[in-house]
């Protein structure tokens, strides 16, 4: 991974969506146990605290005092400005450096058996929650890169960064498709790139860095035992990429390797 898995994430604040399983829960282990410097501050959300999947995460915010549990419904506006108001209190007049649009949803289907249920409900949680997301917290990002206006372009100024995959790559799909069709999901994260092209227009010049990161295909409850990574390897290349982002990279679509995957 050309030395990118022994760089460390080093910023103030950083705000983790889906934190409670998968790739979400390793990100926040990682950068608690970071040997530098954790982030004073790690927002990391959920739907349900107060449910057995947040058991994990419950306790881990108990022995740090940096990890803040904060419940959230991403696909609920109403629950998206609850949480941009916690978080707003903690960062204050420094803002928040990062905003990782990590949750999402697989759903199935392939000619034959889609439903438009499973593809509506698939665009809503990986494409649509991610856009309103970043509108809701932008002002916070606009804060930290006001505040770290001499720092260049990257995570420890202010960025977003969207959890993508290669399934929505469209020149990738010719040799990938036998793999597995999933028409909604692929679909979506398709979609979930276009933002990010978006976003990094918009928001280049307020100095915020937008890029999306395909994290491989990892072994989680949502990638299945038959994925080819495990989730350290994955976990430790994508905070190592983000570590290293610069204003060249701004718009782009990585892998957790750090190499540029295809639109």
């Amino acid at each position: 991974m050309n030395g990118l898995a022994n760089r460390e994430l080093v910023l103030n604040s950083v705000l983790v969506t889906g934190a409670n399983r998968g790739l979400g829960l390793g990100i926040v282990h990682h950068l608690l146990e970071q040997q530098q410097a954790s982030p004073r501050f790690i927002f990391a959300t959920c739907r349900c605290a107060d449910e057995q999947s947040a058991k994990e995460l419950r306790n881990l915010a108990e022995h740090h005092a940096s990890l803040l549990v904060v419940e959230m419904d991403i696909t609920d506006r109403a629950s998206v400005e609850r949480a941009v108001r916690v978080v707003d209190e903690a960062v204050g007049e420094e803002g928040l450096n990062l905003l990782v649009n990590n949750a999402g949803t697989l759903q199935t289907g392939s000619l034959g058996s889609l439903s438009a249920d499973s593809m509506l409900q698939c665009y809503h949680t990986n494409a649509v929650a991610p856009a309103i997301l970043t509108e809701a917290f932008l002002p916070l990002l606009n804060r930290a890169a006001d505040f770290n206006v001499k720092l260049p372009m990257g995570c420890q100024k202010a960025a977003v960064v969207n959890v993508s995959s290669e399934a929505g790559s469209i020149s990738s799909v010719p040799g990938n498709f036998h793999i597995s069709k999933v028409y909604p999901y692929r679909a979506s994260k398709a979609a979930l790139n276009m933002l990010i092209r978006c976003l990094a227009e918009e928001l280049k010049e307020q100095g915020i860095l937008c890029v999306a990161l395909h994290p491989g295909w990892v072994r989680t409850r949502m990638g299945g035992s038959r994925a080819q990574i495990g989730i350290e390897e994955s976990i430790t290349g994508i905070l190592g990429v983000m570590a290293c982002l610069t204003e060249k990279d701004n718009g782009s679509f990585l892998d957790w390797r750090g190499q540029t995957v295809p639109w």
